[in-house]
Protein backbone atom coordinates (compact mmCIF):
# COMPACT_ATOMS: atom_id res chain seq x y z
CA UNK A 1 0.00 0.00 0.00
CA UNK A 2 0.95 3.36 -0.78
CA UNK A 3 1.87 5.70 2.51
CA UNK A 4 2.04 9.44 2.38
CA UNK A 5 3.29 11.10 5.95
CA UNK A 6 3.28 14.85 6.93
CA UNK A 7 5.12 15.86 9.74
CA UNK A 8 4.57 19.34 11.31
CA UNK A 9 7.80 20.54 13.06
CA UNK A 10 8.56 23.52 15.13
CA UNK A 11 12.19 23.35 17.08
CA UNK A 12 12.08 19.72 17.43
CA UNK A 13 16.28 19.69 16.98
CA UNK A 14 16.30 17.27 19.58
CA UNK A 15 14.38 13.80 18.74
CA UNK A 16 13.78 14.58 15.00
CA UNK A 17 16.11 12.67 13.72
CA UNK A 18 15.32 9.66 15.82
CA UNK A 19 11.87 10.15 14.14
CA UNK A 20 13.48 10.07 10.73
CA UNK A 21 15.76 7.08 11.26
CA UNK A 22 12.81 5.25 12.22
CA UNK A 23 11.20 5.70 9.58
CA UNK A 24 13.59 4.62 6.77
CA UNK A 25 14.49 1.82 8.96
CA UNK A 26 10.87 0.60 8.24
CA UNK A 27 9.79 -2.87 6.47
CA UNK A 28 7.21 -0.81 4.57
CA UNK A 29 9.01 2.43 3.48
CA UNK A 30 7.05 5.02 2.90
CA UNK A 31 6.20 6.59 -0.68
CA UNK A 32 6.71 9.97 0.72
CA UNK A 33 6.95 11.67 3.54
CA UNK A 34 6.54 16.03 3.88
CA UNK A 35 8.48 17.12 6.94
CA UNK A 36 6.94 21.01 7.09
CA UNK A 37 8.98 22.93 9.74
CA UNK A 38 6.59 26.04 10.57
CA UNK A 39 8.93 28.39 11.42
CA UNK A 40 11.46 26.54 13.31
CA UNK A 41 14.65 28.52 15.17
CA UNK A 42 17.24 25.96 16.53
CA UNK A 43 18.71 23.42 13.86
CA UNK A 44 15.89 21.85 12.74
CA UNK A 45 16.38 23.12 9.30
CA UNK A 46 19.74 21.54 9.05
CA UNK A 47 18.57 18.59 10.24
CA UNK A 48 15.76 18.56 7.72
CA UNK A 49 18.20 19.74 4.45
CA UNK A 50 20.36 16.63 5.57
CA UNK A 51 17.85 13.77 5.59
CA UNK A 52 16.18 15.12 2.37
CA UNK A 53 19.63 14.80 0.64
CA UNK A 54 20.08 11.39 1.25
CA UNK A 55 16.49 10.31 1.47
CA UNK A 56 14.07 10.44 -2.16
CA UNK A 57 11.06 9.90 -0.39
CA UNK A 58 11.31 12.93 1.87
CA UNK A 59 10.67 17.07 0.90
CA UNK A 60 10.64 19.71 3.57
CA UNK A 61 8.06 22.59 3.43
CA UNK A 62 8.81 25.49 5.52
CA UNK A 63 6.70 27.95 6.44
CA UNK A 64 6.83 31.19 8.55
CA UNK A 65 5.34 30.68 12.18
CA UNK A 66 2.80 32.81 12.93
CA UNK A 67 2.55 35.01 16.53
CA UNK A 68 1.16 33.10 19.17
CA UNK A 69 -1.16 30.63 17.20
CA UNK A 70 -4.80 29.72 18.39
CA UNK A 71 -4.37 25.90 20.15
CA UNK A 72 -4.89 23.21 17.88
CA UNK A 73 -4.23 25.46 14.70
CA UNK A 74 -1.01 25.61 13.72
CA UNK A 75 -0.37 22.06 13.92
CA UNK A 76 -3.33 21.77 11.71
CA UNK A 77 -2.16 24.57 9.54
CA UNK A 78 1.17 23.12 8.96
CA UNK A 79 -0.33 19.91 7.91
CA UNK A 80 -2.60 21.50 5.50
CA UNK A 81 0.33 23.29 4.07
CA UNK A 82 2.17 19.82 3.42
CA UNK A 83 -0.70 18.12 1.87
CA UNK A 84 -0.52 19.61 -1.52
CA UNK A 85 2.99 17.83 -1.65
CA UNK A 86 2.25 14.44 -1.03
CA UNK A 87 1.50 12.17 -4.48
CA UNK A 88 -1.26 11.09 -5.76
CA UNK A 89 -3.38 7.74 -5.43
CA UNK A 90 -1.85 6.75 -1.81
CA UNK A 91 -3.65 4.50 0.04
CA UNK A 92 -3.00 5.69 3.25
CA UNK A 93 -2.32 9.88 4.51
CA UNK A 94 -0.53 9.83 7.88
CA UNK A 95 -0.15 12.71 10.71
CA UNK A 96 2.44 12.29 12.47
CA UNK A 97 4.54 14.13 15.01
CA UNK A 98 8.42 14.85 14.97
CA UNK A 99 9.17 13.36 18.27
CA UNK A 100 8.53 9.88 18.05
CA UNK A 101 10.36 6.97 17.65
CA UNK A 102 8.15 3.93 15.45
CA UNK A 103 9.19 0.23 15.84
CA UNK A 104 10.44 -0.97 12.52
CA UNK A 105 7.59 -2.81 11.66
CA UNK A 106 5.49 0.00 12.15
CA UNK A 107 4.13 0.91 8.67
CA UNK A 108 3.70 -2.77 7.79
CA UNK A 109 1.20 -3.21 10.47
CA UNK A 110 -0.73 -0.21 10.05
CA UNK A 111 -1.16 -0.82 6.45
CA UNK A 112 -2.43 -4.51 7.44
CA UNK A 113 -5.21 -3.43 9.36
CA UNK A 114 -6.31 -0.93 6.75
CA UNK A 115 -5.50 -3.49 3.57
CA UNK A 116 -7.61 -6.42 6.09
CA UNK A 117 -11.06 -4.32 6.60
CA UNK A 118 -12.08 -1.42 4.28
CA UNK A 119 -14.31 -0.27 7.02
CA UNK A 120 -11.24 0.55 9.08
CA UNK A 121 -10.76 4.62 8.91
CA UNK A 122 -8.44 5.65 11.49
CA UNK A 123 -5.44 3.56 12.71
CA UNK A 124 -2.81 4.37 15.19
CA UNK A 125 -0.63 2.54 17.73
CA UNK A 126 -0.49 3.52 21.41
CA UNK A 127 2.56 6.26 22.67
CA UNK A 128 4.94 5.01 25.89
CA UNK A 129 7.07 7.06 27.30
CA UNK A 130 10.25 6.33 29.69
CA UNK A 131 9.69 6.02 33.74
CA UNK A 132 12.92 4.89 35.74
CA UNK A 133 14.47 2.80 32.67
CA UNK A 134 11.09 1.21 31.36
CA UNK A 135 8.37 2.05 28.94
CA UNK A 136 5.15 2.56 29.67
CA UNK A 137 2.20 3.22 27.97
CA UNK A 138 1.04 6.88 28.30
CA UNK A 139 -2.12 6.87 29.01
CA UNK A 140 -3.57 10.30 29.03
CA UNK A 141 -6.19 9.19 26.53
CA UNK A 142 -9.05 6.45 26.38
CA UNK A 143 -8.23 3.36 24.71
CA UNK A 144 -10.31 3.47 21.92
CA UNK A 145 -9.14 7.07 20.81
CA UNK A 146 -6.44 7.53 18.29
CA UNK A 147 -3.85 10.15 19.45
CA UNK A 148 -3.18 13.15 17.51
CA UNK A 149 0.77 12.27 17.59
CA UNK A 150 0.41 9.45 14.97
CA UNK A 151 -2.87 9.39 13.28
CA UNK A 152 -3.22 6.94 10.56
CA UNK A 153 -6.01 7.36 7.68
CA UNK A 154 -7.12 6.05 4.72
CA UNK A 155 -7.30 8.07 1.83
CA UNK A 156 -11.34 7.71 1.24
CA UNK A 157 -12.15 8.41 5.09
CA UNK A 158 -9.79 11.38 5.11
CA UNK A 159 -11.72 12.92 1.98
CA UNK A 160 -14.87 11.68 3.58
CA UNK A 161 -14.62 13.90 6.70
CA UNK A 162 -13.08 16.99 4.62
CA UNK A 163 -9.27 16.54 6.27
CA UNK A 164 -8.21 18.00 9.32
CA UNK A 165 -10.35 21.22 10.94
CA UNK A 166 -8.40 24.12 12.47
CA UNK A 167 -9.30 24.14 16.04
CA UNK A 168 -8.48 22.43 19.05
CA UNK A 169 -10.04 19.48 19.77
CA UNK A 170 -9.38 18.16 15.66
CA UNK A 171 -8.19 14.89 17.04
CA UNK A 172 -11.59 14.06 18.95
CA UNK A 173 -13.47 15.94 15.94
CA UNK A 174 -12.03 13.79 12.97
CA UNK A 175 -12.57 10.08 14.55
CA UNK A 176 -16.39 11.38 15.19
CA UNK A 177 -16.98 12.06 11.68
CA UNK A 178 -15.26 9.00 10.95
CA UNK A 179 -17.68 7.29 12.44
CA UNK A 180 -20.42 9.24 11.39
CA UNK A 181 -19.54 8.71 7.87
CA UNK A 182 -18.93 4.49 8.64
CA UNK A 183 -15.60 3.96 9.31
CA UNK A 184 -14.49 2.49 12.54
CA UNK A 185 -11.13 3.62 14.56
CA UNK A 186 -8.76 0.96 15.54
CA UNK A 187 -6.01 1.34 17.94
CA UNK A 188 -3.40 -1.18 17.70
CA UNK A 189 -2.46 -1.57 21.68
CA UNK A 190 1.05 -4.07 20.69
CA UNK A 191 2.28 -1.17 18.54
CA UNK A 192 4.14 0.88 20.91
CA UNK A 193 5.52 3.88 19.87
CA UNK A 194 9.07 5.43 21.65
CA UNK A 195 6.93 8.99 22.40
CA UNK A 196 10.46 10.81 22.98
CA UNK A 197 8.96 14.00 24.50
CA UNK A 198 5.58 13.12 26.61
CA UNK A 199 2.81 15.16 26.36
CA UNK A 200 2.74 18.06 28.85
CA UNK A 201 0.60 17.23 31.80
CA UNK A 202 -0.30 20.73 33.26
CA UNK A 203 -4.17 21.65 33.18
CA UNK A 204 -5.24 25.21 33.59
CA UNK A 205 -8.14 26.56 34.27
CA UNK A 206 -8.27 28.46 30.88
CA UNK A 207 -7.39 25.08 28.87
CA UNK A 208 -10.57 23.92 30.99
CA UNK A 209 -12.44 27.19 29.55
CA UNK A 210 -11.02 26.35 26.01
CA UNK A 211 -12.12 22.22 26.38
CA UNK A 212 -15.89 23.40 26.87
CA UNK A 213 -15.02 25.56 23.79
CA UNK A 214 -14.31 22.03 21.98
CA UNK A 215 -17.37 20.83 23.46
CA UNK A 216 -19.55 23.09 22.36
CA UNK A 217 -18.12 22.89 18.47
CA UNK A 218 -18.85 19.20 18.44
CA UNK A 219 -22.06 19.90 18.85
CA UNK A 220 -21.78 18.64 23.29
CA UNK A 221 -25.66 18.79 24.49
CA UNK A 222 -25.75 21.09 27.40
CA UNK A 223 -26.35 17.80 30.15
CA UNK A 224 -23.84 16.27 28.06
CA UNK A 225 -21.04 18.91 28.52
CA UNK A 226 -22.37 19.24 32.37
CA UNK A 227 -21.37 15.57 32.45
CA UNK A 228 -18.09 15.95 31.00
CA UNK A 229 -17.12 19.41 32.90
CA UNK A 230 -17.83 17.30 36.33
CA UNK A 231 -15.10 14.23 35.17
CA UNK A 232 -12.66 16.91 34.43
CA UNK A 233 -13.17 18.57 37.70
CA UNK A 234 -13.19 15.05 39.82
CA UNK A 235 -10.47 14.25 37.57
CA UNK A 236 -7.76 17.15 38.41
CA UNK A 237 -8.95 17.99 41.64
CA UNK A 238 -10.29 21.72 41.70
CA UNK A 239 -14.10 22.40 41.00
CA UNK A 240 -13.09 25.65 39.44
CA UNK A 241 -12.67 23.39 36.33
CA UNK A 242 -16.35 22.56 36.22
CA UNK A 243 -17.04 26.45 36.27
CA UNK A 244 -14.21 27.17 33.56
CA UNK A 245 -15.70 24.51 31.26
CA UNK A 246 -19.21 25.65 31.39
CA UNK A 247 -18.05 29.38 30.92
CA UNK A 248 -16.23 28.03 27.84
CA UNK A 249 -19.01 26.57 26.31
CA UNK A 250 -21.77 29.01 27.39
CA UNK A 251 -19.95 31.79 25.56
CA UNK A 252 -20.44 30.58 22.52
CA UNK A 253 -23.70 28.83 22.89
CA UNK A 254 -25.13 32.40 23.56
CA UNK A 255 -23.53 34.32 20.78
CA UNK A 256 -24.95 30.71 18.82
CA UNK A 257 -21.25 30.34 17.12
CA UNK A 258 -20.94 28.27 14.21
CA UNK A 259 -20.47 24.79 15.08
CA UNK A 260 -17.59 22.52 13.10
CA UNK A 261 -20.14 19.88 12.93
CA UNK A 262 -24.22 19.95 11.25
CA UNK A 263 -27.03 18.72 13.21
CA UNK A 264 -27.07 15.34 12.36
CA UNK A 265 -23.46 14.91 13.51
CA UNK A 266 -23.81 16.63 16.73
CA UNK A 267 -27.02 14.24 17.19
CA UNK A 268 -24.31 11.36 16.01
CA UNK A 269 -21.60 12.63 18.45
CA UNK A 270 -24.23 13.00 21.58
CA UNK A 271 -25.44 9.62 21.03
CA UNK A 272 -22.13 7.99 20.62
CA UNK A 273 -20.70 9.98 23.92
CA UNK A 274 -23.99 9.02 25.84
CA UNK A 275 -23.65 5.27 24.77
CA UNK A 276 -20.16 5.48 26.10
CA UNK A 277 -21.06 6.98 29.39
CA UNK A 278 -23.86 4.00 29.85
CA UNK A 279 -21.04 1.66 28.83
CA UNK A 280 -18.79 2.43 31.54
CA UNK A 281 -21.58 2.60 34.50
CA UNK A 282 -22.65 -0.97 33.28
CA UNK A 283 -26.18 0.23 32.06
Amino acid sequence: MKIGIVIPVHNEERFLGRTLDSLAAQSLLPTAVIVVDDGSTDRTSSILADYSSRFAWMRVVSLSRKQNPTPGTAVVHAVQAGLPHLPEELDIICKYDGDLEFPTNYLQQIAKAFQNDSTVGIVGGVCTIERNGDWVVESITGPDHVRGALKAYSTACFNAIGGLQASMGWDTLDEMLARFHGYEVRVLPQLQVKHLKPTASTYTESYARRQGEVFYNLGYSTMLVRVAALKIALVHKKLGYYRQVMNGYCSLYKTKFPKLVTPAQAKFVNTHRWKGIRSKLGL
